[in-house]
């Protein structure tokens, strides 16, 4: 189920041609690659097949076990998002594997109370473009070590972006990890607080989203 969400992702991107086409700056491009790197520039090509074909199923079970191992990784509030445990333990794990599965390609922030991890990889259209957005949580119920919520997701998410950061995309492609899913337990009051955080960042900044997954 997994790799047939990471198929569906990756059809999507293949659409972009087709629905921005300015010109492109090639100084711009240039500029923006590490001089002893070269990165396949998608721009209508056909590889869907072939990033599915990259994608390990024992890779993401890996991540979903370093995700999920030290137990639940549950936050009463953001003020416990900064506090040494599984959900912080977690927090500095996804980064570290953002920069080293993508070479230090994707450029990481983490902000809001409930400190969400945001990584860009940059597309090379000039201009001010909509967007992609992979997404995951990676907190977890309370109680529960959260392999399926949403260890799962963070797994996808980290492996797309190893994989996605191998080219070169028309449009920006983030990669974001939300906290705080489920802040105040079964009252589920303030529901959804870290994506809440990023979607009010992303208005301030005039970000749009073109799809999210």
């Amino acid at each position: 189920m997994k790799r047939l969400w990471i198929v569906i992702v990756c059809t999507s991107l293949l659409f972009i041609p087709t629905m921005y086409s300015p010109t492109i700056s090639e100084t711009s491009v240039e500029m923006s690659l590490p001089a002893e790197l070269s990165y396949e520039r998608i721009y209508g090509n056909l590889v869907v097949e072939e990033i599915y074909q990259a994608i390990a199923t024992s890779e993401l079970r890996n991540i979903v076990r370093k995700v999920s191992e030290n137990g639940s990784r549950y936050l009463e509030n953001g003020y416990e998002a900064d506090i040494d445990g599984p959900n912080k333990d977690a927090r500095f794990y996804i980064i570290n594997q953002l920069e080293n599965l993508t070479r230090g390609r994707i450029e990481i922030e983490v902000f809001g109370e409930y400190f969400n991890v945001i990584g860009k990889l940059s597309g090379y259209l000039p201009g001010n473009n909509p967007v992609f957005a992979i997404t995951a949580h990676y907190d977890s119920p309370d109680g529960c070590p959260g392999a399926n919520c949403n260890g799962g997701g963070v797994a996808c998410m980290l492996v797309l972006a190893k994989v996605l950061s191998q080219y070169e995309w028309p449009l920006d492609i983030y990669f974001m990890a939300f906290n705080g899913l489920y802040p105040h337990g079964a009252l589920m009051m303030n529901f959804l607080e870290g994506s809440d955080e990023v979607s009010i960042e992303f208005g301030h900044r005039g970000i749009k989203t073109l799809a999210l997954f």
